[in-house]
């Protein structure tokens, strides 16, 4: 597995996780009980946690380090863990003012037996709630050779098609780093437009600065939607020389603010701004389904997973 390199603003506002080579993909998020969370309770947590992952620490190597966030600001996390060991990584974060425990895990291991983490959790430091999705790992794809990226008039840079695409036809995907933040406006400003959410406090981004889906611009009319968590795919035929569009709220559910403060995307049903998910009309969350990231709908206990 390919090694965790993390980056820190002073504020311990954001820190960038460099994705590994894994099998299968934890998102946790727990509102827990407990409000004295120390170095030493994280610590036996989290060794807790790989052991039920089935994660082996490597030989003469302590596997868990712990970082006091030093921060003024109550929305930011205090303490940020991490596991590192032979077959996969461990980053918890937790958040006082919200009593939220986050944490992703990347394994080796083809599946990952959820139901152990939450009764860990819960030994631990009592549970209110909690949400999590497990998911094999999504490979990286080719992007569609069909794309190009030009100028346009109104938005800037976006994303054309060459060629004609057909209805369910993949575009592209986000498979790069991932980006950890207090909320979306808090991720520095060369990130912040160019990511998808894919946990509360989680984003991924571009692998490389020639991937054309960064640019993909909002629509309140879109021809493009999302699979999955990092994949964009074509929700109806889209003729050449056509812009590629998405409706930004089927990735997020953040307090991300489009530069400007207005939606200048020009359809007839525009709706003067762009919503996050949770805001959005009813009978546009029906429309989108299908093309809503896997994450929104686990969270909002729309996908068949969530209901188990």
């Amino acid at each position: 597995m390919s090694s965790s390199t993390m980056h820190f603003n002073r504020s311990g506002s954001f820190i960038t996780i460099e994705p590994g080579i894994e099998r299968s993909f934890l998102i946790c998020e727990f509102r827990i009980c407990k409000t004295d969370i120390n170095a030493e309770l994280l610590t036996k947590y989290l060794k807790e946690v790989a052991e039920a992952l089935h994660l082996s620490a490597h030989e003469q190597h302590n596997p868990i380090t712990i970082l006091p966030i030093e921060s003024t600001a109550d929305t930011q996390h205090t303490l940020d863990a991490s596991w590192s060991g032979k077959n996969g990584k461990i980053h918890a974060y937790y958040w006082p003012k919200q009593r939220l425990l986050t944490m992703e895990a990347h394994t080796r291991n083809s599946e990952i037996p959820t139901n152990n983490i939450t009764q860990i959790t819960k030994n631990h430091f009592g549970l209110i709630e909690s949400t999590q999705l497990s998911l094999a790992a999504e490979n990286a794809k080719q992007e569609n050779s069909k794309i190009e990226v030009r100028d346009d008039v109104k938005l800037g840079r976006g994303v054309f098609a060459k060629e004609d695409i057909a209805k369910g036809e993949f575009i592209g995907g986000l498979y790069g780093k991932f980006h950890k933040a207090k909320d979306c406006m808090a991720l520095p400003e060369e990130y912040r437009d160019h990511v998808m959410q894919c946990a509360a406090h989680l984003w991924r981004g571009n692998k490389s600065a020639q991937e054309a889906v960064q640019y993909l611009n909002h629509s309140c009319d879109p021809n493009c939607g999302v699979h999955g968590l990092f994949d964009f795919v074509a929700m109806r035929n889209i003729k050449a020389g056509e812009q590629i569009t998405t409706d930004y709220a089927m990735q997020d559910d953040s307090n991300w603010v489009v530069p400007g403060g207005k939606c200048l995307c020009g359809a007839a049903n525009c709706r003067g701004t762009i919503l996050p998910y949770r805001d959005l009309p009813k009978e546009d969350k029906k429309k989108y389904q299908s093309y809503t990231s896997h994450w929104i709908l686990h969270k909002y206990s729309i996908c068949s997973c969530a209901k188990k």
